[in-house]
């Protein structure tokens, strides 16, 4: 039994690709956000997209010609060429921040040995963990792009608008990988595989992060350039900082994320498509 997607995005949310250059250099800093823990991060979550963008995009490619339904067809094609540049420029970013902390490619190569597992698997369970992935890659674009002012603020540019460009796409084309999964494999068999997989990703991909987490604070070469104060925190100042940034993150996504397990969930029932509108507005013609 396959499923029909009936829920689209808004009308005037296209899936089509920016080539953007954001101006990485040696002297882009580490330390990009005045909060620390916001660039740590974010930098464990940017080394492990290269690996993670090839995997999305292989795991959709292979459907691409079961597909028949052309909207749906047109929103792959779209979804492809989107995570393609996502590819390119995460690579760019990783690349120097890998010059500042070369541990970063022992997480990076924690994260290939997991897809490279995956891969083995059956086509229909590797796009069910494009899906998880993707899911929660959605989730964290939305809790990115609840203050697009204040991010931009609080970042070095490059970084800044890597990251929101990246949240915006994620948003316009956070229902591709879903609905083609619906259409090859939805019913209730698709529905249990789809839940088991989404918490066994769950699972694999927070114990990644925190590991990724660890690397991108211990051993990071003394930054020169940061956005916050040099002085070192004391322990208990740290934790609490790292405390009120996940209850935080975890307040924004438990809702979302919950629904995920419900039957005939569909991303596109929470429409925040208006932080897409608000980025576009705020860059004026160039997007």
């Amino acid at each position: 039994m396959h499923v029909k997607n009936t829920i689209q995005p808004p009308k005037d949310i296209l899936i089509h690709p920016r080539n953007v250059n954001f101006n990485f250099t040696d002297d882009t800093p580490y330390e990009w956000h005045k909060n620390p823990n916001v660039a740590f991060l974010l930098n464990a979550v940017s080394i492990f997209l290269p690996n993670g963008e090839k995997f999305f995009m292989d795991s959709v490619r292979h459907y691409k010609n079961t597909i028949t339904d052309p909207v749906l067809k047109g929103q792959l094609l779209g979804f492809l060429a989107q995570e393609a540049l996502h590819k390119r420029e995460h690579e760019r970013a990783n690349l120097e921040m890998v010059k500042k902390n070369k541990s970063m490619t022992i997480i990076e190569k924690s994260a290939y040995l997991f897809l490279k597992v995956s891969s083995i698997l059956p086509a229909r369970t590797q796009l069910a963990i494009t899906c998880a992935l993707e899911h929660f890659f959605a989730l964290f674009a939305n809790a990115l792009l609840t203050d697009i002012e204040g991010f931009i603020e609080n970042t070095h540019p490059a970084f800044g608008q890597l990251w929101l460009w990246h949240a915006v796409e994620e948003t316009e084309h956070k229902a591709v990988c879903y609905d083609v999964y619906q259409a090859v494999a939805g019913g209730k068999l698709g529905y249990v595989e789809r839940c088991i997989v989404m918490l066994c990703t769950t699972f694999v991909f927070s114990i990644l992060l925190i590991f990724g987490i660890f690397f991108s604070i211990v051993f990071q070469k003394k930054p020169k350039n940061s956005l916050q104060k040099t002085k070192m925190d004391n322990t208990k100042q740290v934790k609490k900082k790292w405390a009120g940034l996940f209850t935080n993150l975890f307040l924004k996504i438990i809702k979302p994320y919950s629904a995920y397990f419900v039957p005939g969930f569909h991303p596109w029932q929470y429409d925040n498509s208006h932080y897409i509108r608000e980025w576009k507005l705020s860059h004026g013609s160039k997007y």
